[in-house]
């Protein structure tokens, strides 16, 4: 995951386009490209939430849902994300149109940007058959597709 180093005084000084990015760079406001790297399965909040999760009758875990990827700088660039299907319980990669089945060890990479998490005690919202048949038809299964960041910024 990347973190943006970001500044309200570039973000409402007015400039655009061109001057935006040379005030980014020249303040030092450019995109941190670094892995954070993040749990898929099992993040236990309990190290950093202050609550009795076993007398709520709560998990403490939550499992990665989601990930909305970003490639290029805080200029500009392209979204993609990667989504897991509670169904048939396989990744997905979304990429403007296309939509291709994905590994679980492609979600954790240097380009995720936001992280969805679901607590493991909360059934995932039920989605008509007829949807989900659809979508496990038409949807590959394997990397195949999948893009890169080269590809993504071409």
């Amino acid at each position: 995951m990347r973190r943006a180093v970001h500044s309200q005084k570039a973000a409402s000084s007015g400039k655009s386009g061109f001057f935006n990015l040379a005030y980014a760079q020249i303040c030092q406001q450019e995109k941190v490209d670094e892995l954070v790297d993040f749990p898929v399965d099992g993040l236990d909040v309990s190290k950093y939430v202050q609550q009795d999760f076993a007398a709520l009758g709560q998990s403490p875990y939550y499992d990665l849902f989601g990930v909305v990827n970003h490639f290029g700088s805080l200029n500009g660039g392209h979204y993609t994300a990667y989504c897991k299907n509670s169904l048939d319980n396989n990744w997905y990669n979304f990429n403007d149109s296309s939509v291709s089945g994905a590994s679980q060890s492609r979600v954790v990479s240097e380009a995720a940007y936001v992280l969805f998490y679901r607590r493991r005690d909360v059934a995932p919202s039920s989605i008509p058959k007829s949807i989900s048949s659809q979508a496990s038809t038409t949807a590959q299964t394997s990397d195949q597709g999948e893009h890169t960041e080269s590809d993504a910024q071409s």
